[in-house]
């Protein structure tokens, strides 16, 4: 940080913040970004000319709503190493789901509207 005054006078005076360089560039390319690091290196980053919000470099994440949490987008990409966890006492698919494997544990009934082969 950089405080320039004219004449030593503070009331003239104004603060340059820093200078970018290829060393320590600017945090975006976009002067209307917001942009936040955090200690511990996760940044969180909104783009008004692209609409898109980034969130980097965190631990977990923890979304809670009191009523609903509503996702309207063409797709969703849900991308896990090891497991997704669906706990709730009913998961409702209205249209086409299409899986590799399918395994049913704990008993239970299976109902469809078509035939399902016998297995081989």
């Amino acid at each position: 940080m950089l405080l320039l005054a004219i004449g030593g006078e503070l009331d003239t005076a104004f603060v340059l913040p820093g200078i970018f360089s290829d060393d320590n560039p600017a945090p975006s390319a976009s002067a209307d970004a917001w942009h936040v690091v955090f200690p511990d290196g996760a940044v969180m980053e909104y783009e008004p000319e692209t609409g898109a919000l980034t969130v980097s470099g965190i631990k977990t994440a923890d979304v809670t709503a009191s009523e609903s949490i509503t996702a309207t987008v063409p797709v969703v990409l849900v991308k896990a190493a090891e497991r997704i966890t669906l706990d709730t006492p009913e998961v409702v698919c209205t249209n086409k789901l299409t899986t590799a494997t399918l395994e049913v544990q704990r008993g239970g009934t299976m109902k469809a509207t078509s035939s399902i082969p016998a297995a081989r």
